[in-house]
């Protein structure tokens, strides 16, 4: 599931993070952990797994021209 900070706005999107908790967790507050968890993603962190999982060889380049160019 994807979790972001944007994901706890508005009320019915709190009722969802509680709902998610309780059922696949078993714990209604551990949308509170995940906040403390991406709070504590560095800046070196996301490096880190980019160099692992965006490679060179591993990605498609599309260049777009427009028509009469």
């Amino acid at each position: 599931e994807l979790f972001t900070l944007g994901s706890v706005e508005t009320m019915n999107e709190k009722a969802y993070q509680i709902g998610f908790g309780e059922t696949v967790v078993g714990d209604p507050a551990h949308v509170f952990a995940r906040l403390d968890e991406a709070r504590e993603v560095t800046a070196e962190d996301v490096r880190r797994v980019s160099r692992s999982v965006l490679r060179p060889g591993r990605r498609s380049i599309v260049h777009v021209v427009p028509e009469g160019a």
